[in-house]
């Protein structure tokens, strides 16, 4: 299935033509769909997905915009001596806080965060670490941050393409009509018709069905034991 018969698809949901949204208009919203259900994939299936890793430079300030083609961060270095030989360089995990749920201020937690043990929080696709600014750092320290994510395939760009959630494993071209779901309520929210609430109803029901329906594939299959010739097995 193309992004184009994707488009063919919403518009006979929606009673809708080409002149009230164009390909253009309906290729730059499928993009914001496509996004959600591949968020939506990964966080089920991640094996689906290939994994980058990507090293900042040496580093002066305490956030930093994530690489464009991160779907999900999976792990956070950092090294505070990253002007010694790479021999000689110690690589600390660092581990993943929710700043917003912590009763103590980032001004705080950069002061009492170790080295040996530094934090990150991801806020607006940027990654926020400490310490940075911490005493215990020294102006001198040589800082480099090293992560490991989910990468996001690559968009469609015309509507001969096909979405990229089918590319990754076969099984998800059952799950394409999601797109479909997510353009129809965009269109009819931007006619004002009420029937677009049904479709976002139906968008979240099916992403948890495609969900739940991932997870028994990721069982494994089942294996059989050939029984005995006196049938004490099977």
């Amino acid at each position: 299935m193309t992004i184009s018969d994707i488009f063919t698809y919403t518009r006979s949901l929606t009673k809708t033509t080409s002149s009230q949204f164009s390909d253009a208009t309906l290729l730059s919203w499928i993009k914001i769909w496509l996004h959600k259900v591949q968020r939506e994939i990964a966080m089920i299936r991640a094996d689906y997905f290939a994994t980058k890793d990507y090293t900042f430079g040496v580093l002066d300030q305490e956030d930093y915009p994530l690489p464009a083609d991160c779907l999900e961060v999976k792990k956070v270095e950092i090294c505070y001596n990253a002007d010694k030989p790479e021999s000689e360089q110690v690589w600390y995990k660092a581990n993943e806080i929710d700043i917003g749920q912590r009763g103590e201020s980032w001004d705080t937690i950069q002061k009492t965060a170790t080295t040996n043990s530094p934090v990150y929080d991801l806020i607006n696709h940027r990654l926020y670490i400490a310490p940075i600014r911490s005493s215990s750092i020294g102006d001198s320290a040589s800082v480099k941050i090293r992560l490991w994510y989910i990468e996001r395939p690559a968009d469609p760009t015309t509507v001969s393409d096909t979405p990229l959630i089918s590319s990754l494993d076969d099984s998800l071209n059952d799950y394409q009509y999601l797109l479909a779901d997510g353009l129809a309520y965009d269109i009819l929210t931007a006619l004002g018709s009420p029937r677009a609430d049904s479709f976002m109803s139906r968008y979240l029901m099916d992403v948890e069905k495609m969900k739940k329906e991932l997870k028994q594939q990721d069982i494994g299959q089942i294996k059989a034991t050939v029984p005995f010739d006196d049938g004490s097995e099977y």
